[in-house]
């Protein structure tokens, strides 16, 4: 299995369990997105977690939900789609790392992806190189 077919398997399974994280807090524990407030490093998402989410939690937990299922099936499908995925999780990174001091790692998983963009995706993350011979 090769570095980028199992990065692709690592970043869809990361969202998938993203997603699911994201539908238990949002129908257990709704309140806990006012937290991020707490650690956010710009005033934006200051205000915006303490008073827009709590009034939205679950819409909010089932948008992200939602939205991470979507990049998690674009990122292990094959190309265009692929390359659509990773822009959005790029995005998505970026959006994410000025929640607090870990945003750090977003950058990073921002970079991979960045690095990543510039590969060819001919077959699903799930699809062999064996496979792909003999398919053709």
């Amino acid at each position: 299995m090769n570095t980028l077919r199992t990065g692709r398997i690592i970043f869809g399974v990361m969202y998938f369990i993203a997603a699911i994280v994201h539908l238990l807090f949002g129908v257990f524990n709704p309140a806990s997105y006012s937290g991020w407030a707490e650690n956010a490093l710009l005033p934006f998402y200051v205000s915006f977690f303490r008073d827009v989410v709590p009034f939205y939690a679950f819409a909010f937990a089932l948008f992200l939900a939602v939205f991470e299922v979507v990049l998690a099936l674009l990122i292990l499908y094959k190309g265009f789609w692929v390359k659509l995925g990773f822009f959005l999780s790029i995005v998505f990174q970026i959006l994410l790392a000025p929640l607090g001091w870990w945003g750090f790692f977003n950058i990073v998983l921002a970079v991979v992806q960045v690095i990543w963009m510039r590969e060819s995706y001919p077959a699903t993350a799930f699809v062999t190189e064996e496979e792909k011979v003999y398919a053709q």
